[in-house]
């Protein structure tokens, strides 16, 4: 999408990553036996309703070490506002966009570099904590792949915070 020019959908995209990450987490841990059907008509219920946006939900989810990560929690609910800002657009945009559509202007995609990395940090930063939760919610693969020297050195050189403290890398 950003090699399109798409950026407003890869913020979209990774935005709806992580509130998809943060629901399903939510509906696993606060309804552990109910069927897949079941949790599907949950999610359709509570969709709407304010309490369910964003990563409010982030504040309720029963994690190991919560208050030990605290830190990183705010920078992914700092993260999940910038993303939603990015995704709307401004009123400004869509005055030169209505008017290059009256006017049939039409130019050329130009990459914007400093778009594209906007969005592997935040890309960065949305897989970190899908990691994170993965591994709080699959404990038993903590230590394998700690012991992967790979995928040890990539968290590292990725800076995924919430991942090395986990894995205690």
């Amino acid at each position: 999408m950003t090699a399109c020019g798409l950026y407003k959908n890869a913020y979209h995209n990774l935005r709806y990553a992580l509130e998809s990450i943060v629901h399903c987490v939510y509906i696993d841990l606060k309804h552990p036996n109910a069927d897949f059907r079941t949790k599907i008509e949950i999610l359709n219920e509570v969709e709407n309703l304010p309490q369910y946006h964003g990563v409010k939900l982030l504040k309720v989810l029963e994690i190991n070490n919560k208050e030990e990560i605290r830190r990183e929690y705010e920078r992914i609910n700092k993260e999940y506002k910038k993303l939603s800002r990015n995704v709307h657009f401004t009123y400004k945009q869509l005055l030169v966009t209505a008017k290059n559509v009256m006017e049939h202007r039409v130019s050329s995609t130009v990459t914007d570099c400093t778009e594209v990395s906007k969005i592997y940090d935040s890309m960065k930063i949305v897989y970190g904590f899908f990691l994170f939760l993965f591994l709080s919610y699959f404990p038993e693969l903590k230590e394998p792949l700690a012991k992967n020297e790979e995928f040890v050195k990539t968290v590292k050189d990725h800076n995924l915070k919430l991942v090395c403290k986990i894995l205690k890398v």
